[in-house]
């Protein structure tokens, strides 16, 4: 004879077993995405890391430190274009052999050109050595044009995109407060970031606004490493627009195998321990009923 009650409590068991199963499913999955979404954190967390570390090199490499140095050669030049303002066919040329002087000088310097200006911003004269020169930006002329009297007695920088990629000028006057014109020292901002690896211990790649490489330092994975990741930033020319884009390739290894080994312990803790309870649960819940016929009667007559 079939018995009623074991055949409830195997359908209870079922039961149970199945609830058990899917708490089980949904803690590990719950577990699972915890992991991911803090992993995920960590390396937002990095990348984020690099990328301010990055801005402040670049502000102290590029607007510091090598734009000192540009206004300090372009004071130079001043200097020596002082007591020539007034022949003006022979300006170029002695832009042309103070260029050539500041290279062999060895500055640290990449100078690509150099050019007069009037206080309105027109062209006296300008050389650039190499491939010729190229077409100034309006924004140039407009910034040498638009500053106060009192604030052209201070250098300018302007960083503007030319043919050929990114150009940094720095603007300083002639002749001091009775500015004869302006002297134009133009640089590749390029080499300002030439050390930028030393400084952030991690290899740098620079690239035009285009995205085209410029210029890539530091020591470079043959292969393509997963566990590497790229943080870009950018740099603003005068206008607001790409000067320069930097990005800083950080080699995650260690934080990409140490986070692997954390996520299979928890993975291991996790599906020992709720495994465990639900077994518990299941088991606990498992009491053999004796068929009827073998059962004792209750209440047996005496």
């Amino acid at each position: 004879m079939r018995n009623p009650v074991a055949g409830r409590h195997r359908t209870l068991l079922a039961v149970i077993a199945l609830a058990q199963a899917v708490v089980f499913g949904v803690i590990l999955a719950v577990g699972l995405v915890t992991i991911r979404q803090y992993e995920r954190a960590i390396a937002e967390y990095s990348a984020a890391r690099s990328l301010v570390a990055g801005e402040q090199a670049v502000d102290t490499l590029l607007w510091q430190d090598h734009a000192a140095l540009m206004q300090r050669i372009a004071a130079e030049f001043a200097r020596e274009l002082q007591p020539r303002m007034n022949d003006e066919g022979a300006l170029a040329r002695h832009l042309a052999r103070l260029l050539q002087q500041a290279d062999n000088g060895n500055h640290g310097l990449m100078l690509l050109g150099a050019g007069l200006h009037r206080a309105d911003g027109s062209l006296i004269a300008q050389n650039w050595p190499g491939a010729g020169a190229p077409a100034l930006p309006v924004t140039l002329p407009e910034a040498i044009a638009g500053r106060e009297p009192g604030a052209r007695l201070h250098p300018l920088l302007h960083g503007w995109t030319g043919e050929t990629g990114p150009v940094l000028s720095t603007i300083v006057p002639v002749n001091g407060r009775a500015a004869l014109g302006f002297l134009v020292l133009h640089a590749d901002p390029a080499m300002a970031l030439r050390v930028l690896d030393r400084h952030l211990a991690m290899p740098v790649r620079l690239l035009d606004g285009a995205g085209r490489e410029m210029l890539r330092s530091g020591e470079f994975a043959q292969d393509a490493n997963p566990a590497s990741a790229g943080a870009r930033f950018d740099v603003a020319a005068s206008d607001g627009s790409t000067l320069m884009q930097v990005e800083i390739i950080e080699d995650r290894r260690a934080l990409h195998n140490a986070t692997i080994g954390a996520r299979r312990i928890a993975m291991m803790l996790i599906v020992g321990v709720v495994g465990t309870l639900s077994l518990i649960v299941v088991v606990g819940r498992w009491r053999p009923h004796p068929p009827p016929d073998a059962r004792e009667p209750q209440n047996a007559p005496q």
